[in-house]
C-alpha cells in the first residue's frame, strides 16, 4: 500500500480502492510485544532440558515468575522451532545394526544376486534374476521368466557359458532381496 501511495502520490483511500482492501489495514500497527526475553529464556530451557515438551517448560518458567498463558507459550514455542517430534521414525528403531559388507578380494570371492522387474509393451510383466561377481563386476548369469520367485533353486552358471570353465564355486553369496535370501543360506554350485 505504501508503495502505491509513494509511487503515484495518491491518498490511502484511493490506493485502497485500487487494491480493493480496507483502509484499516494501512493504519494497523501490531500491539504484540516482541517477547524477546521470553524467547531467549525458552531457548535456554529447551537446550538444557531436551526431552521436555512445551507443557513442562511452561511449568518451569512459571516457577521462575513468567506469567505466560498456555496458548501464547505454545505459539512462541512452535515459532522458535522447539517442538519435539511426536513419534520416532521406524527406520531409527532397528534392534541390530547392519554389519559392513565385506569387499571382494579375488574372483569368485563374493557373488551377489538380485531381482530386476520390468514390463513389456503389451503389459506382461517379467523378472530377471542376475548373478554378479563383485570382484570383476561382471554378470555370471541372468535367468529371465514370468514366474521367477525366491523359492526357486539357486542360479547356476551354465556349461554353455564361456566363463564356466574358469569359474569355481563362490565362497560367499549375498542377496539384496528378501525373497532371494531364502535360498542363499549355503554355497551355490555350478552345473
Amino acid at each position: 500500500m505504501h508503495y502505491l501511495m509513494d509511487r503515484y502520490t495518491v491518498s490511502a483511500r484511493r490506493a485502497c480502492r485500487v487494491v480493493q482492501t480496507t483502509r484499516s489495514s494501512v493504519y494497523y500497527t501490531s500491539r504484540h510485544a516482541l517477547l524477546t526475553s521470553l524467547r531467549q529464556r525458552m531457548r535456554e530451557f529447551a537446550q538444557t532440558r531436551v526431552r521436555h515438551g512445551y507443557r513442562r517448560l511452561r511449568v518451569l518458567m512459571q516457577r521462575e515468575g513468567w506469567p505466560v498463558g498456555t496458548e501464547r507459550f505454545y505459539r512462541v514455542y512452535t515459532e522458535e522451532g522447539l517442538a519435539l517430534r511426536r513419534k520416532r521414525p521406524w527406520r531409527h528403531v532397528t534392534a541390530v545394526y547392519r554389519e559392513q559388507r565385506r569387499a571382494a578380494t579375488a574372483y569368485n570371492d563374493i557373488w551377489r544376486m538380485n531381482f530386476v522387474a520390468d514390463q513389456l509393451a503389451d503389459g506382461r510383466r517379467f523378472r530377471a534374476r542376475t548373478v554378479i561377481d563383485m570382484f570383476a563386476r561382471e554378470c555370471l548369469a541372468i535367468d529371465i521368466g514370468h514366474g521367477l520367485g525366491g523359492t526357486m533353486s539357486p542360479p547356476r552358471v551354465s556349461d554353455s557359458d564361456s566363463n564356466a570353465v574358469c569359474r569355481n564355486v563362490s565362497t560367499a553369496t549375498t542377496a539384496r532381496s528378501s525373497s532371494v535370501r531364502r535360498w542363499t543360506s549355503g554355497r551355490t554350485r555350478t552345473a
